[in-house]
């Protein structure tokens, strides 16, 4: 929890989630929550007020709900904290691609 504390983002690219138990420690450290569209989730994360749905294909919709989420909690990105290993460079660093301009 110390480590939760510590960020304003909460972002977990699990497929499944039996409870989402991480998510709701997260939401209870007042943690805006970046995760899959999926129940049970989406049954208690509140798009745009407790946390934002993903793809996780960071496509332009990935993105975008990223810089929303980060400026929503008027952080940069070095606040974010994965619950997973991101799986592409674009989420390591905060949602922009390091080999473009």
């Amino acid at each position: 929890m110390e480590e939760i504390r510590q960020r304003a983002v909460f972002i977990t690219g699990s497929e499944y989630e039996g409870f989402g138990i991480g998510i709701l420690e997260a939401m209870a450290a007042g943690k805006i929550v970046l995760c899959r569209d999926m129940a049970p989730i989406n049954g208690f994360v509140e798009r745009g007020a407790t946390g934002f749905f993903l793809d996780f294909d960071m496509g332009e919709k990935d993105l975008a709900v990223i810089r929303a989420a980060t400026k929503i909690m008027n952080k940069d990105s070095s606040s974010l904290i994965t619950a997973k290993k991101p799986t592409t460079s674009d989420l390591r660093h905060g949602g922009r691609d390091p080999t473009r301009s």
